[in-house]
């Protein structure tokens, strides 16, 4: 993981995004001051001589009318962003089949435009929507084609990652970022900027990194503001630039280990208690102290909260910490998942990008530990304890 390239990525890709949501609101119609005319049939709506659906576009009018030009483009922006940022870590270490963003010959676009048939979600779709499709293809309008097929598979992810891939239709349809197929885009820099070295996966903490990153810039600008505007006080949408820290994962394994860790050896006894001494060798920064046992709880009943999750960082490594736990003691993969994410781990946070993040970033753990784990989701998902604690 090259944090200068990721750091460079992230701040790039915000203004690159912000642009292009940018030249299409305007493309549209819309200015900071301006609404565009329009006029409705049926279950469209024209404007500037151009189709769009009425549920899409009246979806598209509140959201502007709630948020404002400004907050818009910077809320759809890091939307767009977030999304192929899982769509690059999933492709990068296989648990996805297709390539979404990544082109195997000299060409600029993906392997998904010329192999879409092959798509996991292709097969789902009607035979009206697969013609459009091929439609596509054949006037090599490329752009619009790789646009309806990265929706639909966001739109399959939404059955097993929901709170990332929220399932689209809205008014986010209408602003996919533009130029996307073209040389030093958007999704050159995204192939550079996450790889996959060698067998190991991709540590799911470079998205801890990329969060970071992607608000610096905002988080100079209202620090500075706060710093020379008398009164200037920090306002709700800049509360995650301005509180954001990614906490460096020597203190988070300091905090768990000092914390669940030794909650585990006061709650643990007979053979469980000698594999936990075992364990207790590669706590690194553990402080040896008095174990005062305490009332024995099965591995099921212990509970970790983080107040302030951020992206999740200590939640994952608690999660990894858990997961030799149980793995200690007898249990299988599949349950120690399902009894990590929805009975052991709960976090809040105030950002609700922070919290999709920290959401991803625990799924993702889980996949790697447990293979199998989007199969199962389809059916029977899991119920994360991770919440954005919103305004009453």
């Amino acid at each position: 993981m090259n944090k200068s390239i990721l750091m460079k990525f992230a701040i790039e890709s915000r203004n690159t995004l912000m642009k292009s949501i940018d030249t299409t609101l305007m493309a549209m119609g819309f200015t900071a001051d301006i609404i565009p005319a329009s006029r409705q049939s049926g279950d469209k709506v024209f404007v500037n001589e151009k189709e769009y659906s009425k549920v899409q576009y009246d979806d598209l009018l509140a959201r502007y009318k709630e948020l404002g030009y400004e907050q818009l483009k910077e809320s759809m922006a890091y939307t767009w962003f977030n999304r192929f940022v899982a769509l690059r870590f999933m492709e990068a270490n296989e648990y996805i089949n297709e390539k979404i963003i990544t082109s195997s010959t000299s060409k600029i676009e993906p392997d998904l435009v010329s192999s879409f048939r092959d798509a996991s979600f292709y097969d789902n779709l009607s035979s009206t929507e697969k013609d459009y499709l091929l439609q596509l293809k054949d006037a090599d309008n490329v752009e619009t084609l790789y646009a309806k097929l990265v929706i639909y598979k966001c739109n399959e992810l939404n059955k097993t990652l929901p709170f990332m891939f929220e399932k689209m239709g809205d008014y986010t349809e209408l602003l996919f970022p533009s130029n996307l197929i073209t040389k030093g885009s958007f999704l050159e820099s995204l192939r550079e900027a996450i790889y996959r070295e060698g067998e190991e996966p991709i540590d799911v903490e470079i998205i801890g990194w990329l969060y970071q990153y992607y608000n610096s810039e905002k988080k100079q600008v209202v620090e500075k503001e706060l710093k020379n505007i008398k009164g200037r006080k920090v306002q709700k949408d800049d509360l995650p630039a301005k509180t954001q820290l990614f906490t460096p994962k020597w203190i988070v394994k300091y905090m768990v280990e000092n914390s669940l860790g030794n909650l585990l050896l006061e709650s643990t006894e007979g053979l469980n208690y000698d594999k936990l001494l075992d364990l207790k060798k590669d706590w690194k920064y553990y402080i040896d102290q008095e174990i005062t046992k305490s009332e024995l709880m099965p591995l099921e009943e212990i509970k970790l909260i983080d107040p302030c999750m951020g992206s999740g960082h200590i939640l994952v490594y608690a999660f990894d910490f858990l997961y030799k736990v149980y793995e200690a003691f007898g249990y299988s993969e599949r349950d120690i998942v399902r009894y990590i994410l929805e009975k052991n781990l709960y976090g809040l946070e105030i950002d609700d990008r922070a919290t999709q993040l920290a959401q991803f970033a625990l799924m993702m753990k889980a996949r790697e530990k447990y293979k199998r784990l989007f199969r199962i989701l389809e059916n029977d998902p899991i119920r994360l304890n991770t919440y954005a604690i919103q305004e009453s």
